[in-house]
């Protein structure tokens, strides 16, 4: 088993009483309440993915994600499990690799905070491997095109 990621450009809330929308995207109020980083900029419900085109990052078996984060948090100078256990406060990345879900929404302006780290760290990240940079890319693009009013999904 793998972890998918699907990033949309443009996302809309479709309210409760609109039943006749199909939505395409649903957000957890869980979700929400518990990574409010993450979802910042979506409320919990359902939404409409505006385009048929989106970005596609496919990472198998899961172990590769979990070992690109630690990568991640590293290059950044921090251990992924201290950005899990909260003790890294306000880092470049921390949404992503503090985020100890296997499946969640990410919401526009998180989205738009993780493109700028991976704009930042472009540099150093070439430097650790083309393994890993090839990841870092497909994110770096995955948020930039979802951080004006999209959603990141990863599934």
């Amino acid at each position: 088993m793998g972890v998918d990621v699907f990033a949309y450009r443009k996302v809309t809330f479709v309210p409760d009483d609109d039943e006749e929308t199909v939505a395409t995207l649903f957000v957890d109020e869980d979700l929400v309440e518990t990574w409010p980083a993450v979802t910042k900029g979506l409320r919990a419900g359902r939404y409409l993915v505006e385009d048929d085109e989106h970005r596609e990052v496919r990472l198998s078996p899961s172990i590769k994600w979990l070992v690109w984060r630690d990568q991640l948090a590293s290059l950044a100078g921090y251990t992924q499990l201290a950005a899990l256990k909260g003790e890294v406060g306000d880092v470049p990345f921390v949404e992503l690799t503090g985020f100890g879900e296997q499946q969640g929404v990410f919401g526009p302006e998180a989205c738009s905070n993780l493109y700028q780290d991976f704009v930042d760290f472009d540099a150093e990240a070439v430097a650790v491997s083309p393994a890993f940079y090839n990841i870092y890319a497909s994110f770096k693009d995955a948020f930039e095109y979802a951080k004006d009013g999209g959603a990141l999904q990863i599934a």
